[in-house]
């Protein structure tokens, strides 16, 4: 295993802070994922830039329904981080290496919600943002396991944005 960039109590808040959302989830009766301490060391070695820590959504909803789907934006960096956006989608897109073609799978019925609204996430020096969208789910839509994935990037007003992580999810319309 690699050295964490951040120090280990670092790493303990983080994980900590993950529990609370749990808790939470566990109490409204959401699907929940998230990192674990060896996820959460690897994502510190690998970068040094904002990333997904937690997801917490509607597990089954109904044609015409709407998902609430909430995700964890972690700063591990020493300075802030602005400009942040997730951007919510469906499609088979998880296993589809580059994003553009990720996006590009996205099904198309299905409304692509971003959060937050202008002018992006701050998130102060490693601290965490939790972020939240809204999708609506089709009234004439199959009933069957969708496949949902959110793309967190950091825009730039005047070129291209850079893309920081990926979080998948899955929900069932029944």
């Amino acid at each position: 295993m690699s050295t964490p960039k951040a120090p280990l109590k670092h790493i303990a808040k983080v994980l900590a802070e993950i529990e609370v959302v749990r808790a939470d989830a566990a109490r409204r009766q959401l699907n929940f994922t998230a990192v674990d301490e060896d996820a959460l060391v690897r994502k510190f070695a690998r970068v040094n830039s904002p990333m997904l820590i937690f997801q917490a959504w509607t597990g089954s909803i109904s044609p015409g329904g709407t998902i609430s789907y909430t995700f964890g934006v972690h700063n591990p960096d020493s300075t802030a981080a602005t400009w942040l956006y997730g951007y919510a989608f469906v499609g088979p897109a998880n296993f589809v290496t580059s994003v553009g073609e990720a996006v590009g799978a996205r099904d198309r019925r299905f409304a692509n919600p971003s959060a937050p609204s202008f002018p992006g996430q701050q998130v102060a020096p490693l601290a965490t943002a939790n972020l939240k969208v809204s999708m609506p789910v089709p009234v004439s839509i199959e009933k069957t396991t969708y496949q949902g994935n959110t793309v967190l990037f950091q825009a730039d007003w005047h070129d291209v944005g850079q893309y920081l992580d990926r979080g998948f999810w899955t929900f069932d319309v029944v």
